[in-house]
């Protein structure tokens, strides 16, 4: 586990010569990478700190794409309440929403990339 105590990171691996859209995204018609957490079904409004991004090359509309590489760090940081409630279930549940696009400009749809995390199977600082 990366960063204070109680952080839960969510490292992208993205293969060379892609990217994602940073959060927020350079344009309002881009999809912002995204991370959604759940216990049992029902949201869990986890603060999310997203990493600055990095000015790519690509441009749209005059303006560069700010983007994602591959090991960008997003951290959940749960207060006091989200930490008892997911220390009571055992288990977090999260959507990362991502649009995955070329280097040289060509994107794919945009995706739901669901990972879950067993609270129990994690190393506590």
């Amino acid at each position: 586990m990366v960063g204070r105590k109680g952080d839960f990171v969510v490292t992208l691996n993205i293969e060379p010569g892609w990217h994602v859209n940073a959060n927020p995204a350079s344009s309002d018609f881009l999809i912002p990478t995204v991370v959604s957490s759940s216990v049992n079904g029902q949201a869990l409004e986890i603060p999310t700190q997203y990493p600055r991004g990095r000015v790519s090359d690509v441009v749209l509309a005059d303006i560069p794409l700010v983007v994602y590489d591959d090991g960008a760090i997003i951290r959940l940081r749960p207060d006091e309440k989200h930490t008892a409630v997911l220390e009571k279930v055992g288990r977090l549940e999260m959507i990362v929403r991502v649009q995955a696009c070329s280097d040289e400009g060509v994107c794919l749809a945009p995706t739901d990339l669901p990972v879950a995390l067993n609270l129990d199977d994690i190393t506590r600082q």
